[in-house]
């Protein structure tokens, strides 16, 4: 049996359960679902499965042109593609076990409170290994915008190791149950939503707050943007937009787990598709920034839009991000 709260058997937490179940097939990209005929059209037509199709051809584009192409950030969504489509796979398995064969009576929904089955049990492990690979990629993005300096990602990585105890110490909740106290439990699942928090916000802001200086330092050499005419505000705005599906997810969260409020299944579920969605999304958004960009340049800066597009794009994680050369016009 389930260790939270909340997780009661009620009919509200069934209704919630659903609608998880829905809003996570949608985010990802299970076009319908019929239940009572225990048939599932899988169609990736949904957000996830569409913004990484086009994630990936630009990186790929940007590799064929001689552009901006990280291959540990390509590698890196292609790890959390598969790992989400495992985990919504497990999650479909689930869905049928539950409500379609209803081996868990009396509500269809205490099967998701069984850990004793493998697919009750794998859900927690592959949520916490893709947040942290999640989250050592924000980190190591910036430590690369910092120039790599360790001392700026040292509370990062501080917070990342407390949410890695955290998780490992409820691990055990679920693989034995009953072995840690309900009391301390409950301590531990209410401090990971916190920690997750403050990490998010914190890298988010670095980041953020190192392409602002940057900014300020194109102004003062005669550079209002940079390089091909997208502002580097602009990939500000990109950044922290993308970080706050999350950071909300995360907030909304804490509330609802003080609460013991059961529509928290309704972003358990969309958590993961979620990560993926930011990942993705900034690559696209500041492709299409990148393009609207050089449509409102003269023919004459086309050149010169290009050459800075391969030192700037994908800016976390191109080793030559350099603020001579965006700040130099004699480099170009």
């Amino acid at each position: 049996m389930s260790g939270v709260r909340w997780q009661n058997g009620s009919l509200d937490e069934q209704i919630y359960t659903l609608v998880a179940f829905w809003l996570e097939s949608m985010i990802y990209g299970l076009s319908s679902m019929n239940f009572s005929s225990q048939m599932i059209d899988l169609a990736l037509v949904g957000a996830y499965a569409v913004l990484f199709i086009a994630a990936t051809a630009i990186s790929l584009r940007n590799k064929r042109a001689g552009g901006g192409f990280s291959l540990p950030f390509f590698l890196s969504t292609i790890w959390m593609f598969l790992t989400i489509t495992l985990y919504t796979t497990i999650s479909v398995y689930r869905g049928i076990r539950a409500y379609a064969l209803a081996l868990v009576p009396p509500m269809p929904v205490n099967y998701y409170h069984n850990f004793t089955m493998w697919d009750n049990l794998s859900s927690p492990f592959i949520v916490s290994f893709l947040v942290w690979h999640a989250d050592i990629l924000v980190i190591y993005r910036c430590y690369v915008v910092w120039d790599r300096r360790l001392s700026i990602v040292a509370v990062p990585i501080l917070l990342l190791l407390v949410s890695i105890v955290i998780n490992c110490i409820t691990f055990r909740v679920f693989v034995v149950p009953g072995s840690i106290p309900r009391s301390i439990t409950s301590v531990l699942f209410t401090m990971v939503f916190p920690v997750n928090l403050a990490q998010n916000v914190l890298t988010t802001g670095l980041i953020s707050f190192r392409i602002w200086r940057q900014h300020r330092e194109s102004r003062a050499s005669g550079l209002s943007q940079s390089g091909f005419g997208m502002s580097l505000l602009t990939v500000i705005q990109i950044i922290v937009e993308s970080a706050m599906v999350y950071t909300i997810q995360q907030l909304l969260l804490l509330i609802l787990n003080v609460l013991r409020h059961p529509a928290q299944v309704i972003l358990h579920a969309t958590l993961i598709p979620s990560i993926g969605v930011v990942f993705a999304l900034m690559t696209f958004r500041i492709h299409w920034a990148r393009i609207k960009s050089e449509m409102s340049l003269p023919r004459s800066s086309i050149f010169r839009a290009y050459a800075v597009s391969i030192y700037f794009i994908p800016w976390p994680f191109d080793r030559s991000w350099d603020t001579k050369r965006l700040t130099d016009p004699a480099k170009f």
